[in-house]
């Protein structure tokens, strides 16, 4: 052990101060790399949490509209709205409520936000939505206003796309 203790100390004797201020920075240098990966390790558990939030809040908010407003429900339904001004007007803002949040959680998951597994989820939501009438409609007059990615993303959950 002591010879051990002697070799350390002869060779600190031989290295210069200049080397073992460099090695001190390098030690300095590696230990805050390793912090700094372990903060944006964090930082992005933390942004995809946020995500999710997010999303959910959007989700919340559309529903709770819908609950406070019963007749929005059945603007979702095939025969509303037709001929009657007011109701297609209100459908057509719900509907463009409901593709923005779409819109939100592909966005997230083409981001990285969310897993591969709560994106799975959301495409099941994206379907049930997708596949009625009114949404099918609507979304012929909008589509053009959205990225190209996420108009693929919708037309692949289209019926008789799968």
């Amino acid at each position: 052990m002591d010879w051990e203790l002697d070799t350390v100390l002869g060779w600190i004797r031989s290295v210069g101060a200049g080397e073992l201020a460099n090695l001190a920075t390098l030690a300095v240098a590696t230990v805050g790399i390793f912090l700094t990966l372990s903060q944006l390790t964090l930082l992005r558990r933390q942004l995809r949490l946020e995500a999710l939030i997010q999303i959910t809040d959007s989700n919340r908010e559309i529903l709770a509209l819908g609950f406070a407003h019963p007749h929005l429900w059945t603007l979702l339904d095939a025969s509303a709205g037709a001929g009657d001004a007011g109701a297609s007007f209100a459908q057509q803002r719900y509907l463009q409520l409901w593709t923005n949040h779409l819109h939100l959680m592909w966005g997230a998951h083409r981001l990285g936000m969310v897993s591969n597994g709560e994106w799975e989820a959301y495409r099941r939501d994206m379907a049930g939505l997708i596949r009625l009438a009114p949404f099918r409609q609507y979304w012929l007059g909008v589509a053009r206003f959205y990225p190209r990615r996420f108009r693929r993303a919708i037309s692949e959950l289209l019926p008789g796309q799968e």
